[in-house]
């Protein structure tokens, strides 16, 4: 039986879209899934009279370039809205988006799933008691993005265009939210593209290095154009001790001058689980006001975009 108290009605109907609206469903939530075309260009009108909408969540699935005028068409009739990452795709929207959900009060729920992954709620956990001690963090990662979708050519991907909210700054933003999600704010950014075989006009591989204001340092090595293998991993520097997560495995490393161990995580560590894990948690906080920082992810990455230009 659908949980009658609540909706959610997704623009976007792509893979993620797809997916969000499969685990809403077995959520019980009644949920409705629109093109974005259909949507944008007014085919389809949402009859929102329809809708308790403080008890109506609003997902905008789809090419991150549509996320403003979609959240703008959307804004003054919702209050709770799920942004898929990266919220927004162009510098000269951040002030504008950043007024709409002021003046409107909008609950704001973003996309970044792995704020939801119980290895990251752990390293989350381990920094706040440790944070004096903490000196560096690297992250990493390599992927190969032409394979991601073999049958499509990838240089009509939106990953691969700049007018879509390409590149891999945007595409692959999970590690710099997590930068900031795990250290704080950041000072300084120092960024340098790094070649790339892939033919396109955004950035395929870049290094970031991030100055928190508490001085810790982060490094991340960003690359949609690696064809040898899939790696993504986290590595933090304490003083006498080095945190380790690969995120091909179930637990985190520690290492000691002595020792290396394992801390096993006593949950879920599968990515469907995450997902599902993350929607539980956005209908469990709806008309719940959120941080006020919610752009500080995409505000960094413009800031690196800049540098590179």
């Amino acid at each position: 039986m659908k949980n009658k108290s609540l909706s959610a009605i997704i623009i976007g109907n792509g893979s993620i879209g797809k997916r969000h609206f499969k685990i809403l469903n077995q959520l019980k939530v009644q949920t409705y899934i629109l093109s974005s075309r259909d949507f944008l260009s007014n085919k389809i009108s949402i009859d929102f009279k329809k809708f308790n909408l403080k008890k109506t969540i609003f997902f905008i699935c789809n090419n991150t370039n549509l996320h403003f005028y979609t959240l703008k068409k959307i804004a003054k009739k919702h209050m709770n809205i799920f942004i898929e990452k990266p919220l927004i795709s162009d510098h000269q929207d951040l002030k504008i988006t950043k007024k709409l959900i002021k003046n409107l009060k909008l609950n704001i729920f973003t996309g970044y799933l792995f704020r939801h992954d119980p290895r990251i709620l752990k390293l989350k956990k381990i920094v706040n008691e440790d944070i004096k001690n903490i000196l560096l963090a690297s992250f990493s990662l390599q992927t190969y993005m032409p394979n991601w979708h073999p049958e499509e050519n990838y240089r009509n991907k939106y990953a691969n265009r700049k007018k879509y909210g390409g590149g891999v700054l945007l595409t692959c933003s999970h590690e710099i939210d997590l930068a900031i999600y795990l250290f704080g704010d950041v000072n300084d950014i120092i960024v340098k593209k790094v070649k790339s075989s892939l033919k396109n006009d955004v950035e395929s591989s870049v290094l970031l290095i991030l100055s928190h204001k508490n001085g810790i340092i982060s490094q991340l090595n960003l690359d949609f154009s690696n064809d040898i293998g899939f790696q993504r991993t986290l590595e933090i520097k304490a003083n006498k001790k080095i945190y380790k997560l690969d995120f091909k495995k179930k637990y985190l490393e520690v290492k000691t001058k002595k020792n290396l161990k394992k801390i096993n995580i006593p949950s879920y560590v599968n990515l469907s689980k995450i997902y599902v894990n993350q929607i539980k948690k956005v209908i469990k906080n709806i008309n719940i006001k959120k941080d006020s920082k919610i752009l500080e992810t995409e505000k960094l990455i413009f800031q690196a975009k800049k540098k590179l230009n």
